[in-house]
Formats: C-alpha cells, sequence, structure tokens
C-alpha cells in the first residue's frame, strides 16, 4: 500500500472496511467486536474526509483573506506619518 495513490488506498481501505463483517454470522461470539471495530473504522474514515474537506476550504478561502488582510494594512498605513522620537544617544568607542 505504500505506492499507491491516495485514491486506490482510499479504495483499497473502504473495500477492506465493507469485508470486516462479510462472513460475520450471529452465532459468532466475536461478532460484537468484529462489528465495533468497523463502525469504529468507518468513524475515522468519515472524520478523516471532515477534516480534509476543512483544510481544502481554508486552502481556498485563504487567498482572498490575506488579500483582504493586505488591502488594509496598506490602507492604514497610508496616512501614517514617520516619526522620529528616539533621542540620539552619545557615541561611545568600544576598545579591547
Amino acid at each position: 500500500m505504500t505506492n499507491m495513490s491516495l485514491a486506490d488506498q482510499a479504495v483499497e481501505v473502504l473495500g477492506m472496511v465493507r469485508a470486516m463483517d462479510a462472513d460475520m454470522t450471529n452465532d459468532r461470539p466475536e461478532r460484537h467486536q468484529v462489528r465495533n471495530l468497523k463502525r469504529m473504522a468507518e468513524a475515522a474514515i468519515a472524520e478523516g474526509l471532515r477534516r480534509a474537506a476543512e483544510f481544502a476550504w481554508i486552502a481556498k478561502d485563504l487567498p482572498s483573506l490575506v488579500a483582504e488582510v493586505d488591502k488594509q494594512a496598506r490602507k492604514d498605513v497610508a496616512g501614517m506619518q514617520p516619526v522620529n522620537d528616539c533621542e540620539q544617544g552619545p557615541n561611545v568607542e568600544v576598545t579591547g
């Protein structure tokens, strides 16, 4: 699974999760644990997809947000006058 594309990995994992309880009958003592593991795997996939979509939306909106902040900053700075209120201190010679 290391050299596979993300799409191929997704298809493989979804198939693995789907098959987790494929042969699980109601008379198998481990059926509850296997079905619970399947629910946890599905929840992990759903959470990963939700987070990835959130990151994609943030990345999509980021350029316009940066442009808006830059525009506002330039507007704020445009009307400012430079200030030089620092007093020049005495020059001190440093000898070794």
